[in-house]
């Protein structure tokens, strides 16, 4: 089977890693991917690693020369699938006709979010995005979240719309982690500082723990609301407790040397992917009960999900976690881990490679 991924730009976010590791690790599935509009770092990373990668610089207004290029190519490589990832006008109007004269040719939609942040909330976009899935041979939705909500939204058939939830490679962070200091409670932050992700919210619970030094935060990633969030630590005297990391290539060794993993996203996430990541390296995930991440994480288990958007309950969590015995925390971690193992990169590849299949096989 011959797959072609869609993606705008090459940039660093969770979409074009995890095309990076479909391609590193699929083995009976024959991947390409096309950048349309500009490369970037995990561009350049695909590259380097020689997976076969085209780059151009269509923009949104390009759509017959994109369209007559992507079909070039298609018929070129004899690709049995196409998997839009991208939510990009350009992609969805220059396919549309595609899939109706391309007949040889399955086109897939991937949800990597909800209706609502696919569409913007533009009438123009949603008239588009839903001609394009009730055209589509199927819809890949990486939650069962955002499965409903787009359902909901575009009215498309359910049948159409298959869950295939995002998957790491779990040994890149299953290293051995090294055992919290005692009395103490290292919790770390991975991911962009905007505003949704909720950082302001997590610092807000560390200024409620002030008094406890033995609680750290490492921030680690960048954004445009990391300024604010520098001030705001500086402002309430957090600098002991909390260290900004900026973007960091080694996530992994950051999770190897701590013990909690807060994700304090405060908007309807699809997935978070950064949490299985963290599961991986044996960490106790804390979040906010917010869009699919209560498909993730087993409250009580692996980790907590604070039911409400709340600097208080947020850091009456992370003190009932610094009160927790070492027996009861070293079994979460290990149920963490095995968790993780469910949402493997090698899981991802064979529902996937079935979905496309039923996709192709049931136009």
């Amino acid at each position: 089977m011959k797959i072609l991924h869609l993606l705008y730009a090459g940039g660093t976010g969770g979409i074009e890693k995890l095309c990076k590791d479909i391609g590193l690790y699929s083995k009976d599935v024959e991947n390409h991917f096309l950048f349309a509009h500009t490369g970037g770092k995990l561009y350049e990373e695909m590259s380097g690693a020689h997976l076969p990668v085209y780059l151009y610089s269509y923009g949104n207004k390009d759509i017959v020369p994109f369209r007559k290029e992507l079909r070039r190519l298609c018929e070129k490589l004899k690709v049995d699938a196409v998997l839009i990832h991208h939510p990009a006008p350009l992609f969805w109007l220059a396919c549309m006709p595609l899939i109706k004269s391309m007949k040889q040719t399955a086109f897939l939609v991937y949800a990597h979010n909800n209706y609502e942040e696919l569409t913007g909330k533009k009438a123009w976009k949603r008239l588009l995005y839903n001609k394009l899935l009730k055209k589509a041979a199927g819809v890949v939705a990486i939650s069962e979240f955002v499965k409903a909500s787009v359902i909901k939204g575009s009215k498309v058939n359910p049948q159409k719309v298959n869950v295939v939830y995002n998957g790491v490679h779990v040994e890149d962070y299953a290293g051995v982690n090294s055992i919290r200091p005692k009395g103490s409670l290292r919790l770390l932050y991975v991911g962009r500082l905007i505003e949704k992700k909720g950082v302001q919210v997590l610092l807000e619970a560390m200024d409620r723990l002030k008094e406890k030094e033995e609680i750290t935060l490492s921030v680690v990633g960048d954004g445009s609301y990391r300024k604010t969030l520098e001030a705001y630590v500086k402002d309430k005297g957090l600098e002991k407790t909390v260290t900004f990391y900026g973007e960091q290539r080694d996530v992994p060794a950051f999770m190897q040397s701590s013990d909690v993993f807060v994700h304090p996203a405060i908007w309807e996430e699809g997935f978070g992917i950064t949490l299985i990541e963290a599961m991986s390296a044996g960490l106790i995930c804390v979040a906010f009960n917010r869009g699919a991440l209560n498909e993730i994480i087993v409250n009580g288990t692996t980790g907590y999900l604070v039911e409400e958007v709340d600097a208080d309950k947020l850091s009456q969590t992370i003190l009932m976690l610094l009160d927790m015995t070492d027996e009861r925390f070293m079994e979460m971690k290990a149920m963490a881990r095995k968790r993780a193992c469910g949402f493997s990169i090698e899981t991802l590849l064979e529902q996937l490679k079935l979905t496309v299949k039923e996709c192709m096989d049931g136009r």
